[in-house]
């Protein structure tokens, strides 16, 4: 009988970058997204586009129909610190609590009913922590979440401790800290920064406008992480851990570096327009020790070679699609 690991939210940028590594190692991947389930971009539900992980009887579907040995929950609602959200504050709250928890909860709960065997990973954020209680946090750190989406990302983190507390399911979180790749959205301000350094040396744009230049940031590469969760689920026990890089680094040096990769002086092109911040920023920097100690994971580039991999990769996307 064939094994199949399942990835919700395959779409978004953790959820591509899982599913071609978890392809590479010659798994049959369930691609699970806005639009349905897919192996391989093929359809495989008949639940068209009203397919949802917020409809139990779908993930209780998926569940049985493919006992999968691994879960990846990647799905979650989530604006940039400088994306001003057009919802009202109770959308707002309903959205992020749907996604990041009752959709876990309905696949946790399809996992305890059907395939005791199967190990959930879930994908937590660092905003579970203000950044308010020390400028570095461990998995002993108390929640203390900002916004929503950090509030409904601590519940998702307890909802997985209760499960295999209380049943016995293999639940395991990642507390994620910001990570990278050229499949970032461009509402975040690394891709605002690549793209204009980019655009700005080819003509096609005059400056670059940014909420902040002191703001620091755990910032770690993208590919790294999906290679974390993996280890996490391979373990034997399911537990919390941080991913992180245990370093942090300022916007203005992010800017530098992708500004140099483009032969160009950032100073000369990047306004700060503070208004632009919906909060103040807060620095968090994870420290990941535990994660390190039981997977022996750890980060494969630095925060410099990671910024000029993301510019040569945009670089390479700008260039063949002729911007």
């Amino acid at each position: 009988m064939s094994k199949y690991v399942v990835v919700v939210g395959n779409k978004g940028q953790d959820g591509q970058l899982l599913e071609t590594s978890l392809l590479r190692k010659g798994l049959n991947v369930v691609g699970i997204n806005r639009d349905g389930a897919f192996i391989r971009g093929h359809r495989i539900d008949d639940f068209g586009h009203s397919f949802s992980v917020l409809k139990k009887q779908h993930t209780d579907w998926l569940v049985k129909s493919f006992r999968p040995t691994e879960i990846y929950y990647l799905a979650g609602y989530h604006c940039s610190s400088e994306a001003i959200s057009s919802m009202d504050d109770h959308l707002e709250y309903t959205y992020s609590h749907s996604v990041n928890v009752y959709g876990l909860v309905n696949c946790l709960s399809g996992i305890r009913a059907y395939s005791p065997k199967t190990r959930l990973f879930y994908a937590s954020s660092s905003l579970v922590f203000s950044g308010d209680e020390s400028s570095v946090q461990s998995e002993s750190t108390p929640f203390s979440p900002s916004g929503f989406y950090g509030i409904t990302k601590a519940i998702g983190i307890s909802v997985c401790r209760e499960y295999r507390e209380s049943f016995g399911v293999f639940a395991a979180s990642g507390i994620l800290y910001n990570h990278e790749s050229v499949l970032r959205k461009d509402s975040f301000a690394s891709m605002k920064i690549i793209k204009a350094a980019y655009r700005i040396s080819k003509g096609l744009q005059s400056g670059l406008t940014l909420g902040s230049m002191r703001a620091e940031v755990d910032w770690g590469y993208a590919p790294d992480f999906v290679e974390a969760f993996q280890a996490i689920l391979a373990l034997d026990v399911a537990e919390d851990f941080i991913v992180s890089t245990n370093d942090s680094h300022s916007i203005e040096e992010f800017c530098s570096i992708a500004f140099a990769c483009a032969g160009l002086e950032y100073k000369k092109y990047v306004n700060v327009e503070e208004s632009l911040l919906t909060r103040a920023p807060r620095k968090r920097v994870g420290d990941n020790r535990k994660l390190r100690l039981m997977t022996n994971w750890s980060p494969s580039v630095n925060f410099s070679t990671m910024v000029k991999r993301i510019y040569s990769d945009y670089e390479q996307l700008a260039s063949s699609s002729g911007q």
